[in-house]
């Protein structure tokens, strides 16, 4: 009976006993077949790529920095900065523009100012050569001649003949005698005592004013009156 019942505790060891693995769990090896990593270095490989990922990323956004320091002190948002110098550029480009415009207005102004201003002096010297044209024949028949009566004549003639010229500009003489000494339109050469007249009130005139609507060409030059003694 001993017998039996070492027997069957013998049968029952065995029948517990694990199959033993042969190698370590460095030797396991994936379906694929030979060459692949372990699972533990797989890992690890993965490990290593996702920090080099992220340091990438860090690095890309250390070159493109998502703020920038505005001039008090706080941080600007790198959309807000863009969009700012991008308005920046837009309003210097507008600035360019004027200024380009400005400076062909002004070119164009005073080119026309320029064309305009010989044409009305053309205006003024067609008018006034039949006026020399005349002083000069009258000169010419007053030293055949010898008569002064008809070179008197023939000068005041053509001396009002340029006057008329004169006069369509705009151009007028001063009214000066009789009226009260003005420093604005009178250039006073000499000043006379005179009974007659208020003192300070213009006598004669020496050389004739000339006015252009209210602004004096060339004032008139005269002599006025001072106070009797």
């Amino acid at each position: 009976m001993s017998k039996r019942k070492k027997n069957k505790t013998s049968s029952g060891s065995k029948a517990e006993e694990k199959p033993q693995v042969k190698g370590s769990q460095e030797e396991i090896k994936f379906e694929g077949g030979e060459g692949q990593a372990p699972v533990d270095k797989q890992k690890a490989a993965a490990a290593a790529a996702y920090a080099n990922a992220s340091r990438s990323a860090e690095s890309a956004q250390a070159e493109t920095p998502a703020e920038a320091l505005a001039a008090d002190g706080e941080m600007v948002p790198a959309g807000l900065l863009r969009e700012a110098e991008s308005k920046r550029d837009e309003y210097l480009n507008i600035a360019k523009l004027a200024q380009a415009d400005l400076e062909n207005y002004r070119r164009r102004v005073q080119k026309e100012a320029a064309v305009r201003k010989r044409e009305i002096l053309a205006e003024i010297i067609k008018d006034l050569i039949p006026a020399m044209a005349d002083l000069k024949r009258v000169i010419e028949e007053g030293e055949k001649k010898h008569d002064y009566e008809t070179l008197h004549t023939g000068v005041k003639l053509t001396r009002d003949n340029i006057w008329k010229v004169i006069e369509k500009t705009g151009i007028k003489e001063i009214d000066a005698v009789g009226k009260p000494f003005d420093p604005r339109e009178h250039e006073a050469m000499a000043a006379v005592p005179s009974p007659a007249h208020e003192p300070n009130t213009v006598m004669e005139v020496f050389q004739p004013g000339y006015v252009l609507d209210d602004f004096v060409l060339v004032p008139a030059k005269v002599i006025v009156s001072a106070a009797a003694n």
